[in-house]
């Protein structure tokens, strides 16, 4: 498709919708077809964004370079920094919440290199890791159940980064002998005389 074509298809898609997604430069905006602001999620605070875009930003320099990291005890460092990042943020009036990706971006590296350490013990640093995550969950589950976060946001969260499912267990039982055909004669006889109601 030409870009031409791709602008109109955009202009008349964004005629059908009120809401506006992107900006004129095709950034998102913080806009949901199916949530609505103030009921389903609350709007950016415009400090709290900027806090979080030069948190990224700074990280991005170091994105790519070779993990800087040789032993478990410089790993906890880092994290110990990230967490004393996200306390100072938030006594500043910047709401930031813990989550997976800000703690791989904080440590310069990308969310998978940060999984398959976890998964491949590299360098021992599986523990710290595991242990890291399980404080994250719990900050955004004691958020979640204070409705701070949205429960389908929370859910698919927790799928995604933590290891959860969201599962039915059913179970299938054998027929009981009871409802097996019976070939017996007599068996038979008994059977429906023992279900037979008789009137009075």
């Amino acid at each position: 498709m030409k870009k031409e074509q791709l602008e109109k298809v955009v202009t008349e898609a964004a005629k059908r919708s009120d809401i506006q997604y992107r900006d004129e430069m095709g950034v998102r905006v913080q806009a949901y077809r199916r949530f609505k602001e103030d009921i389903d999620y609350l709007p950016i605070d415009a400090d709290e964004m900027v806090t979080m875009l030069e948190f990224e930003k700074n990280n991005c320099k170091r994105l790519g370079r070779p993990p800087v990291f040789s032993c478990v005890e410089e790993l906890q460092g880092a994290i110990e920094a990230f967490w004393d990042y996200l306390i100072t943020a938030n006594k500043n009036g910047n709401a930031l919440i813990p989550d997976i990706e800000g703690l791989a971006s904080f440590l310069g590296i990308s969310r998978e290199t940060l999984n398959e350490w976890e998964r491949s013990n590299y360098r021992g640093f599986s523990s710290t890791i595991k242990a890291t995550k399980n404080s994250i969950a719990s900050c955004k589950k004691q958020l979640a159940l204070k409705g701070k976060i949205p429960t389908i946001v929370f859910a698919t969260d927790f799928n995604n980064n933590h290891g959860y499912t969201q599962k039915q267990d059913i179970q299938v039982t054998q027929l009981t002998d009871k409802l097996a055909p019976v070939t017996d004669p007599e068996e038979r006889r008994k059977r429906i005389e023992a279900a037979v109601v008789e009137e009075e």
